[in-house]
């Protein structure tokens, strides 16, 4: 399975600085202490620096410019901030990338494809307690993951999607690999709104899935 892409890098002008420059291989004649004059290439740089100044998204890759974002894609529900709903959809096109084609945004459904079964995310844009909005936070790929962020109607949540069997281990906090990779723990705390507890979890990761081997729970203060 492989993403559609609708990409195009932004056309700038460059500024008539740089078109009026002398170029760079102009003869420059020596000055009396015997030292070429630099006068044109010193021109040339400055021109060079305002002009990626003025035109910074030309050094961005299209993966990540606005104009190539395709919209028609992007989970927006008719209540979002068109901007930041953008801008979101940006950034989870970045982190959607290192999975290879295998995770896809296609409109409000997040698409996963594991080994056995396609697991398919779908927001719900309702304004109730069932609302659910789901984002590509990362591809783990030395242990074999897909990490999703859930946005709840209250508080939040994170997924860990077996990339063989698609099941879905629900965390209350983002997972922190050990460096062996044979253990991730999460640590919550809430201590205004109470929407997640105040807890320290440690996982091992079985060939089953995660395993849950310690958690402290430190109460409400």
């Amino acid at each position: 399975m492989r993403m559609q892409r609708n990409l195009h890098w932004k056309q700038t002008t460059p500024p008539q600085e740089i078109l009026n420059t002398p170029p760079l291989g102009q003869e420059v004649k020596p000055s009396r202490n015997g030292k070429m004059k630099s006068e044109a290439s010193n021109r040339t740089v400055r021109a060079f620096m305002i002009f990626l100044l003025f035109n910074a998204n030309f050094l961005i890759h299209p993966f990540l410019s606005e104009s190539g974002s395709p919209e028609n894609n992007m989970s927006k529900c008719p209540y979002d901030d068109m901007e930041k709903a953008r801008n979101t959809h940006i950034r989870e096109i970045a982190n959607l990338s290192p999975a290879g084609g295998r995770a896809l945004r296609n409109g409000l459904r997040l698409e996963l494809q594991t080994r056995d079964r396609l697991v398919v995310l779908e927001d719900d844009c309702s304004a109730g307690e069932s609302s659910i909005r789901y984002f590509f936070a990362s591809y783990f790929a030395d242990i074999g993951y897909f990490h999703v962020k859930a946005s709840l109607y209250e508080g939040r949540a994170f997924l860990l999607v077996n990339d063989k069997s698609g099941e879905i281990t629900w965390l209350k906090a983002p997972p922190v690999i050990s460096s062996d990779k044979k253990r991730f723990v999460t640590m919550s705390m809430d201590l205004e709104a109470g929407y997640h507890p105040n807890e320290i979890k440690v996982w091992r990761l079985e060939a089953s899935g995660p395993e849950l081997e310690y958690s402290a729970n430190f109460g409400e203060k």
